[in-house]
């Protein structure tokens, strides 16, 4: 039941143009209290109990409550959202209908119309229903085990791959559904790979338990299609395979003996008409060192050469199950959609919640397993993802990104040349093969190696149980870039983008801790146990930084120490123990200078620009240039090991957003000597930095020689870095 306000909501009302004061909305009630006194109103009910749970909303200035109430809707929050997509629905307040910027926002529904078979069929908008070309929003089920949830997840993978379902064949690449962009080419890959071992979850409707295949033990005629399973294993241990239950998980796996998480992986597993899925816990050998190591190189082809991976995105062990409840689906409102402009009479739906914004659900703090080290390459990897979050359903691949609250894409996960790779609406985003496919191959491989540190920074703001293994846990995505750039790889860092990446930085110096299993090069970030930000790259908005002038430092040599005690090769990605870097470069020892903190700032080599800022509109000097160390440990290490800055280089980019900037950046390595001895060993312990900026400047570059000469001054020799 609707009182006779809501009964009069107009369309054309909530859809105004922009004007002068801002985008104008419709009304609604005059007050908060007298919204509070509308009884027998579905919506007004729904917005009354919706306010009451925001506690933005309870707290501070309660003027608003005294303003008139408007609604109006809006396109998709989301920064690649579809402008025509009008499926969100504001409500504010504002004492000042002409003023926009008075508005205070209360809370954001979504907006949808019925799903049609059609539809469900082929995931296109199908417009006998009038309404739905206004807005793409489309229900949920209640419960994610629905069967529209899996003949909607069908449909997805049907249009993914086609109805054939087979392993390794080229993607269908979505006709009709990429819009923009150039043509996505089909990917076909020629390499055959079978895990060791899958979990036969028989036929849908079959009698038969799920058991155990050892494929090393047939003759594989042809590759079956098979699913993985992305999850928390929880504080106990799930159900696991040994040495001793190998034959017996061969014979079966009773499905009531699995834990629900499981359970739900193989029910989700043959409703997709999968014969075979793969689970970490019961595929490998847990209790078998040998086993494990071999299984653990091979992770990363497991997830690649998956058909799909299922992602259990709510539930924080394995006992807690895949499917869900939703509460939003109960909680909804049916409203008239009315349109004098467009002469429509239909119906709409208003739920609570802002259902464009998807990122949450699978990237951040919505998903309990965003925040496993292992996951990350499971996500990268996997061609296709499908998603089970508290609130929907979700569906990624390298191209699109659908939500099972919307007919049409909500992210095109590709990027192109010209975009920024600030856009990493998906995981899939961070492979290679999806970054910059028609530019330069200067600008391709640039853009490969900022999404190797955009990996590093995603991988190390996640938690592994076992610290041993940082570099196996991120081995299959580093082999991803390594075939693609054929670059060698150096304990976390490509050798050809070597000396921006050692730049990287401590994002946390005050909880990261120095990480000792394993041992790792003090150079390169698995050095810490703690997220890292990439320096440079991530200061410069996204645009490889230029290097100018002549005194940047040079790579020597380079080496890595397997745990062996061997030298590690060019595919050793995982066994790794220790490295050393030669450098040679302008080097500063403590004992040069009388102040540290005045060291550390450079200002020495900023003291040419006073002289020329009031010649140049729009400068700054950033004076507070500072250490940056890598632990609060390292912070103290100057007041019992001798130490040295190694200068680096200076680094150019521009900014070319509203207004542009123009910033030169001086960064050098903090080192601490491993002995008193002058054997010139050292650690890195940090980096030191200074800035200086520039407004609407056009020059391409404003670096001059004597803007070096101080550090030129320093010795310029060969040091070893371990």
């Amino acid at each position: 039941m609707l009182c006779e306000l809501c009964q009069s909501i107009e369309w054309d009302d909530l859809d105004q143009d922009y004007n002068d004061f801002g985008y104008p909305g419709h009304p609604h009630h005059n007050s908060f209290a007298a919204l509070s006194t509308c009884n027998d109103c579905d919506f007004c009910a729904l917005l009354l109990q919706s306010i009451s749970i925001e506690e933005d909303l309870q707290t501070g200035d309660q003027g608003w409550q005294q303003h008139p109430m408007y609604l109006r809707v809006f396109p998709s929050s989301d920064p690649l959202g579809d402008e025509a997509n009008k499926s969100n629905l504001r409500v504010y307040t504002t004492p000042n209908a002409h003023n926009e910027l008075e508005q205070k926002a209360l809370v954001n529904f979504g907006l949808y119309v019925e799903r049609t078979e059609k539809e469900l069929k082929t995931i296109k908008m199908d417009k006998s229903n009038p309404a739905s070309a206004f807005m793409q929003g489309r229900p949920v089920s209640s419960n994610s085990n629905s069967d529209e949830c899996f003949r909607l997840a069908n449909a997805w993978l049907d249009q993914c791959i086609g109805k054939s379902r087979q392993p390794n064949s080229p993607h269908r690449s979505h006709e009709g559904l990429i819009e923009s962009g150039p043509p996505v080419p089909a990917v076909a890959d020629n390499e055959v790979f079978f895990p060791t071992r899958t979990i036969d979850v028989g036929l849908e409707m079959g009698d038969c338990e799920p058991r155990l295949v050892d494929h090393s033990k047939t003759k594989v005629v042809s590759i079956p299609a098979y699913a993985t399973l992305s999850h928390c294993w929880g504080g106990s241990s799930p159900l696991t395979t040994t040495l001793s239950e190998l034959k017996e998980r061969e014979t079966s796996i009773p499905l009531g003996s699995m834990p629900q998480t499981f359970r739900d992986a193989v029910i989700i597993t043959r409703k997709l008409g999968i014969r075979h899925l793969w689970i970490d816990s019961l595929c490998i050998i847990q209790d078998s060192p040998d086993d494990w190591k071999t299984q653990a190189s091979l992770m990363g082809k497991v997830y690649k050469y998956g058909m799909l991976n299922i992602a259990a995105n709510i539930g924080r062990g394995c006992r807690e199950g895949i499917f869900s409840p939703r509460e939003s689906s109960s909680n909804q409102v049916k409203l008239p959609f009315k349109s004098m402009k467009q002469n429509i009479s239909s119906h709409m739906y208003v739920r609570p919640g802002n259902w464009s914004y998807f990122r949450p659900s699978i990237m951040g703090e919505d998903s309990t397993i965003s925040a496993r080290g292992w996951v990350l390459q499971e996500s990268v990897l996997s061609p296709r993802t499908l998603h089970y979050s508290k609130q929907q359903m979700l569906w990624e691949c390298e191209h699109l990104t659908f939500a099972e609250a919307c007919i049409l894409p909500i992210a095109f996960n590709q990027t192109y040349q010209g975009q920024l790779l600030a856009r990493l609406d998906s995981n899939k985003m961070m492979r290679p093969a999806s970054l910059f496919r028609n530019g330069s191959p200067q600008e391709r491989r640039a853009a490969i190696y900022f999404a190797w540190l955009s990996v590093v920074q995603n991988y190390t703001s996640r938690s592994l149980t076992f610290q041993s293994d940082i570099f196996a846990a991120l081995g299959g995505v580093a082999s991803e870039f390594q075939a693609e750039l054929r670059d060698r790889y150096l304990a976390g860092l490509f050798e050809g983008d070597l000396l921006t990446s050692l730049l990287w930085q401590s994002a946390s110096p005050a909880s990261a801790k120095r990480r000792t299993t394993p041992s790792a090069p003090s150079w390169t970030w698995a050095a810490i146990v703690g997220p890292v930000n990439p320096g440079i790259a991530v200061n410069s908005n996204m645009v490889a930084p230029t290097l100018v002038g002549e005194g940047a430092a040079k790579i020597v040599e380079a080496a890595i120490t397997k745990i062996d005690g061997s030298t590690a090769k060019v595919h050793d990605l995982t066994d790794i123990k220790s490295g050393r870097l030669v450098v040679e470069g302008h080097v500063l020892q403590e004992s040069d200078v009388n102040d540290l903190r005045d060291l550390c700032y450079l200002r020495a080599d900023a003291q040419n620009f006073p002289e020329r800022s009031t010649t140049i509109p729009n400068y700054e000097a950033y004076r507070q240039g500072r250490y940056h160390f890598d632990t609060n440990e390292d912070s103290q290490v100057h007041l019992n090991k001798p130490f040295a800055i190694l200068h680096m280089g200076i680094w150019e980019w521009w900014y070319r957003g509203s207004i542009p900037r123009f910033t030169r950046r001086f960064v050098g390595l903090l080192l601490k000597a491993l002995d008193d001895t002058g054997t010139g060993v050292y650690e890195r312990i940090g980096t030191v930095t200074m800035e200086v900026a520039f407004h609407n400047v056009t020059v391409d570059s404003m670096l001059e020689p004597k803007d070096e000469e101080r550090i030129q001054r320093w010795e310029r020799r060969k040091i070893t870095i371990v």
